[in-house]
């Protein structure tokens, strides 16, 4: 499966590719049961399959589907929106750590509060 999965990775996820991938993956599960039942080992089975179906050029050139661009694929920042990335990453880094800071300043108080009253009881209680 995740042959195929590579094997389509660089195309178009429209309904006709997945039902293409589909029908390939019926195949080859087919084969490899079908290998296996013939006494071939695992690998065997796996290696006869692959380059039985292997070829995802030649199936999708006689189907006319074209593979996806790089441009398609991979988004490209400006240097404007990377600037703004890293800003407002260090913005939320910022936040993040004087939120860490103040949850434990509060405990800190509370323990600090906790351990002046018990204090002031004790001393209360020995007058």
């Amino acid at each position: 499966m995740v042959y195929l999965e590579n094997m389509f990775a660089g195309l178009p996820k429209t309904p006709e590719v997945e039902h293409l991938k589909q029908e390939l993956l019926s195949g080859m599960e087919d084969k490899y049961l079908e290998l296996k039942r013939e006494g071939k080992s695992e690998n065997e089975a796996i290696g006869i399959v692959i380059s039985e179906f292997g070829n995802i050029e030649e199936l999708t050139a006689e189907l006319g589907i074209q593979p996806v661009s790089a441009e398609e694929v991979v988004p490209v920042l400006t240097e404007e929106e990377a600037y703004a990335y890293t800003t407002a990453k260090r913005n939320a880094g910022f936040w993040i750590g004087l939120g860490v800071l103040l949850c434990a300043l509060g405990v800190a108080f509370l323990i600090f509060m906790n351990t002046l009253f018990e204090n002031y009881a004790n001393l209360a209680a020995d007058r």
